[in-house]
């Protein structure tokens, strides 16, 4: 049982883009993940993490149309299961290091660099349109972002009703709808609700093209940004060209000047996932095993 006085907490997970498995094999996976991280790390912690609940935000169901017809669901969670019992094998924090990330097949900075020079001449958009459809059609206004936001909302809604300790962590497009969500929640319904731990993986949000797409643009001064944070941690692996920008807390300063949050936290670092034979720092497994994650995730049970 938790210990007198804590409250209980809960964990809200949403996957980022992409074809994606059948949601219960995804959210299995997820948690099996963020569990071997803590096995490792913080062995202690693994009971008091399998007592915590978590609501997975699934809407890979919208990915149909983005989807090659050659993708095979069953093949692609058999391959995801695979790159994380890789990921279990290595055993040691200090593994996830640079130099075994170089060693690593089919190793490229091409996209990354790809999406640095295309924000820099003026082309980021085209670029997130033509190599991210999912999300540039999230930006776009899809009105199946609109179910995705009131579906997280009322997770949310239901976890602070119940007064629990939220953590939300959001891979790639998850993280902005995340961070889409919470601005409406915080603007308004005028919630006073807090979520204490808000992790992003592998995202855009460094992005000034992603950024000047938010629900928030159009307000002015600490209007367009959430005010129902505490801590927010971001992590961005290398080569990943989805967060090819490192870093939101230079963007996102505004909100620690105006003391709307406590912390924001940037954390490069090396996703050694290994998918069909070829280097994926993308991965939301490489992400949600490395050491990074589960020193976030420890601090967070432990409070």
């Amino acid at each position: 049982m938790a210990a007198v006085g804590r409250p209980k907490k809960k964990i809200i997970l949403l996957h980022g883009c992409g074809p994606k498995p059948a949601e219960d094999e995804l959210h299995t996976l997820w948690r099996e993940a963020m569990r071997e991280g803590l096995h490792r790390d913080k062995p202690k912690l693994v009971a008091e993490f399998e007592r915590v609940e978590s609501d997975f935000v699934y809407f890979g169901d919208h990915s149909a149309r983005f989807v090659r017809p050659e993708f095979d669901p069953e093949l692609d969670i058999e391959n995801r299961r695979q790159a994380l019992r890789e990921l279990v094998d290595l055993g040691k924090p200090r593994e996830f290091r640079r130099r075994n990330c170089d060693a690593l097949p089919g190793k490229s900075a091409a996209k990354e660099f790809l999406m640095d020079a295309g924000s820099s001449l003026g082309i980021g958009k085209l670029l997130i349109k033509q190599k991210l459809p999912e999300l540039d059609d999230y930006l776009s206004g899809a009105d199946w972002g609109v179910e995705v936001r009131e579906r997280l909302a009322g997770s949310l809604a239901t976890a602070f009703d119940n007064q629990e300790e939220v953590m939300i962590v959001g891979h790639c497009l998850g993280s902005v709808i995340a961070y889409d969500t919470l601005w409406q929640m915080s603007r308004e319904h005028n919630l006073s609700d807090r979520v204490s731990y808000f992790v992003t993986l592998g995202s855009p949000l460094g992005d000034n093209n992603v950024r000047g797409r938010l629900l928030g643009r159009g307000h002015t001064s600490v209007g367009q940004y959430p005010n129902n944070l505490i801590r927010w941690y971001n992590l961005s692996a290398e080569d990943d060209y989805v967060c090819h920008d490192k870093a939101v807390g230079d963007d996102f300063k505004a909100m620690l000047e105006h003391r709307m949050l406590s912390e924001i936290g940037d954390h490069t670092i090396y996703n050694l996932t290994v998918r069909y034979g070829r280097s994926n720092p993308h991965s939301s497994v490489g992400y949600l095993i490395h050491p990074r994650m589960s020193g976030i995730l420890s601090d967070w049970l432990a409070e």
